[in-house]
């Protein structure tokens, strides 16, 4: 995946980032799925190539839209990913629950035993991770 962002900056009603991206192949579909900023002003892009189970991952962009790190987790599609004040960026795919450290390295994984699938993920004020697995909330931290 080749992807970067132009035209990022940031205004006092929102920030606006036009991303541009090319395919492995002209045949295949790529598209961002979600978007969140962290505190330093780092943009995170889910993305997924077609809708049948193809790679997807996680890129961050600096606030100047240069590509800094991409991860490529196993499984399906990754949810919105949010970040905690200290820069742990969380996804879920499937029902595995990912952090990642602000550089893209993992930090740690944890799989919801029972569940099939995580989604709206959320992060309160002491940076406890909750995710809601196949409408169960879990905690984690």
């Amino acid at each position: 995946m080749s992807a970067t962002a132009t035209r990022c900056g940031r205004s006092t009603r929102a920030a606006r980032c036009a991303f541009r991206s090319s395919t492995r192949a002209e045949n295949e579909a790529f598209s961002f799925l979600h978007l969140a900023i962290g505190p330093d002003g780092t943009i995170y892009a889910t993305w997924q190539y077609g809708d049948d189970g193809q790679p997807s991952g996680l890129t961050a962009f600096s606030s100047s839209g240069q590509r800094l790190w991409s991860f490529t987790p196993g499984g399906g599609s990754p949810s919105a990913p949010v970040v905690d004040r200290d820069g742990t960026v969380f996804i879920a795919v499937d029902n595995l629950l990912e952090a990642l450290n602000p550089n893209g390295t993992a930090l740690w994984s944890y799989t919801v035993a029972g569940a099939s699938f995580c989604t709206a993920l959320v992060i309160d004020s002491d940076s406890s991770l909750y995710a809601l697995c196949d409408q169960t909330l879990y905690a984690v931290r």
